[in-house]
Parts: structure tokens; sequence; C-alpha cells
């Protein structure tokens, strides 16, 4: 007698087992899954199974992933060349050669700033980080478009071109387009646009902010367009009067965060954050604490709470905004410093997102505006890590998560196979 090797049908396991099993797989994989059987193909195409997918990923984020969006278009590419102008006697001959050797000092100012922070340290070995790179050139169709924000939302990214906004799945190349409504030119000043996820009732949300009104008194308005009821609504702010120079903010924030249904973002005069609650409709102004300097990053999403960090004189530090507490300079707590990694005043590090697993995202500037190269600080470690973006032409990183979520009104993205080039590398 001999044993005899028995097999279990996996087809015939309980819908909820089948289900738990499938949710942990790479995403790639469900995909293949779906060409098992029909079964299994209505199985994962259930919203019910994204659902719960995108909750396992995002409870499972041990490897956070950086997405590089790169251009198709190569000539969009700025090469820092000064011009020769020839002297012909002019004043403006004169200006433009003084311009263009200003622009080949900064230039040469950049190379040695990048070649004693690549090649003079480590920080650009990135064996041991725990984040996975990948990387898509995008279709043609968004090749006018600017990616909005520091992060997707499951896996959806968002960009715009000012008229049309994109909301697109680049693993399932699918995209949805979102028109805006028009702004009257003459008063509207301050536009910003930003993306977000509402889980109380698991909505997709674009905003655009912008100050309307005369120079004797603006209004704050917020648009707000939702996926579920494929409408857009508008909300008015509080009104400030002259001389708040309200109009002069950045005009591209990357710092519209949801967390607990109540969207943050930064206002015009960087002493306040301006929160909506989703639910309740009503916006409000959350202080600042009163003895910082300045912001040193985005508002960020740090493990289901909203932190920002700050300078101020006794060093770099993250703050986190305390859960339901508005209006309060007390309501900020501190949760850890940032040590200086440099010396030289003229680099100053600018974090974009939190990554999860410790990792924070952002980049180091010059002079404030001047990008040098990609950082990585590890808030576990207290390293700092720092990396090139090569010669590509890269729109934006983002922080990514794959995920099989498609909107309605999705619709496939028509693009030669080589453009998606999502390789979830892990380095």
């Amino acid at each position: 007698m001999g044993n005899k090797m028995t097999t279990t049908n996996i087809g015939v396991l309980p819908e909820e087992l089948l289900t738990e099993v499938l949710v942990q797989l790479p995403v790639k994989t469900i995909g293949v899954c779906k060409l098992v059987c029909k079964p299994w193909l209505s199985l994962i195409s259930n919203p019910d199974f994204i659902n719960s997918h995108v909750h396992y990923v995002t409870d499972n984020n041990n490897n956070p992933t950086l997405l590089d969006i790169i251009s198709p278009n190569l000539s969009n590419v700025v090469h820092n060349v000064p011009r020769v102008v020839p002297i012909n006697g002019d004043m403006q001959a004169l200006h433009d050669i003084l311009h263009n050797m200003f622009a080949l000092l900064r230039s040469i100012e950049e190379r040695l700033y990048r070649s004693w922070m690549l090649n003079d340290r480590d920080g650009h070995d990135l064996s041991s980080c725990n984040v996975r790179f990948d990387r898509v050139v995008i279709p043609s169709v968004f090749r006018d478009s600017r990616v909005v924000g520091a992060s997707c939302c499951n896996g959806i990214v968002c960009l715009t071109d000012d008229d049309v906004v994109y909301l697109w799945n680049p693993l399932i190349r699918r995209c949805k387009e979102v028109g805006v409504p028009e702004l009257d030119v003459d008063s509207s000043s301050g536009v910003r646009i930003g993306f977000g996820y509402d889980s109380g009732c698991n909505d997709y949300k674009v905003f655009r902010t912008f100050w309307d009104g005369d120079l004797d008194s603006v209004t704050l308005k917020l648009q707000v367009y939702s996926v579920n009821g494929d409408s857009w609504g508008e909300f008015r702010g509080p009104v400030w009067g002259k001389g708040n120079n309200v109009g002069e903010e950045k005009l591209e924030g990357n710092d519209f965060v949801v967390v607990k249904e109540i969207l943050y973002f930064s206002s015009w005069d960087e002493q306040h954050l301006i929160a909506f609650d989703l639910r309740k409709e009503v916006i409000g102004l959350v202080p600042f604490p009163s003895f910082v300097l300045k912001k040193c990053s985005d508002v960020l999403d740090f493990k289901d709470s909203i932190a920002v960090v700050f300078k101020s004189v006794s060093g770099i530090d993250l703050w986190k905004l305390n859960d339901n507490v508005w209006g309060q300079v007390s309501s900020w707590t501190k949760m850890f410093s940032i040590a200086p990694d440099d010396p030289h005043p003229k680099l100053k590090m600018w974090l974009s997102c939190y990554l999860g697993a410790g990792q924070f995202f952002g980049r180091k500037l010059l002079d404030g505006n001047v990008f040098m190269f990609n950082v990585l600080y590890d808030c576990e470690k207290k390293e700092t890590k720092y990396y090139g973006v090569g010669k590509e032409n890269i729109l934006a990183t983002l922080k990514y998560r794959e995920t099989l979520v498609s909107l309605d009104g999705f619709h496939q993205v028509e693009e030669n196979a080589d453009q998606y080039s999502l390789t979830q590398e892990t380095i």
C-alpha cells in the first residue's frame, strides 16, 4: 500500500476564503487570475473585491513605492545652456551678456553642489532603502498636462491642463475626463487644484480654490467635484480685506490632503491651514504654532494625521495636528526633530510626502527654489539619502500604490505598449 496524493479543486473554495487569498497577491498576478475562469473574473471585477484589495495594500505598506511620471515629449526637456549674444553696441546686448554670464555661473554652482552631495557622500546608495522605484511614460493625450499633488489616491493619478482634469489609473490604462467650470479671469486669482479620496463615502474628489473679488475685498472660493455625483459644488470661505496679498500665493499646491473626512491645504499667509469639513461643508482656519518661523514641507498625511515640518529657533521639527481640534495654537504636537544633514546654508530640504514605513520623500533645493536632487529621509534611522533624476524628463514623482480601481466614466487610454513601463523594481 502507498500513500495517495490528494488534490483539492480551488474552484470549490468558499468565495470569502478565495477573496482572502486573492487580495494578498500582487496586483499584476490578480490580473492574470482574471483569465482563469469566468467566476474568478466576476469576483475580481466586483467593486467589493477591489475595495478589499485597496484596504489590504494600504494596511500592508511595508515597501512604499515612488513612481516617476515621464514625459513622452523629449523636446520639452529644458537644457541649461547659456546663449552667446554678439555685442552690437546697444544696452540690450549688454543686458543679455550679463544675464548669460549669471546663468553660466549659476549652472556651475548647481553642478558643484550636486557633485559635492552625490559624489563625496554615500547618500546616493539606495540599496538599504525599503522603497520601490517605478516609472511610467504618460500617454500622449496628457502631453500638455501637469501632475496634481505629490501622491496618487488608491492608484489614481490626477493631471490637469486647466481646462480638463484627468483621473488616470496607469496600471489598468484607463482614465476619465472631468470638465472644469470657467472662471472670471478679471476677478479670480491664486487658482490651485488638488485631488483626494473621501473614505467616508468612498468617493474621489477634485478640489479647486481661488480668490474672487477686487483689491478691497476678496473671498476664498472652493469648488469640489465628486466622482460619485459627477458634479461640481461651490463653497465660500471667509472674506479678507485689502492688503493681505492673497492673490500672490503659489499657483501649484502639492499640499491638498484629505484625512478623516476633512480637507486641509495651506493658506496664502503661510501662518494657517485652511480646513474644509467634507460632511458639514464648513471652511475654517487652523493656526500654525506661534513660535515656528516657516514651513519646510507640504501638508503631509502622516499615519492618518495631518503633519507639517516647521523650522524654529531650536531646529527643524515635524508637528502633528491633533484630531478634532480647530483654531487653537495648542492643537499641534511635536513628534520628532530632523537633524541638519549638511552645513551649507544655501541648500534646504523640502519634504513632499510621507511614504510609510518611516520614509519621507522630498527634494534638496538651492536658495529655496532651484531643484538639485531627490531626498529620502528615514525618520526612524535618522538617515538622509540623495539620488539624482537621470536624463529623463520627469514631470513628477508620486507616492504610488498599484490598485485595480476603476471609476465611473473610465475608458481605455490608447497608447503604444512601450509607453507603459511599470517595472516595480525593488532596490
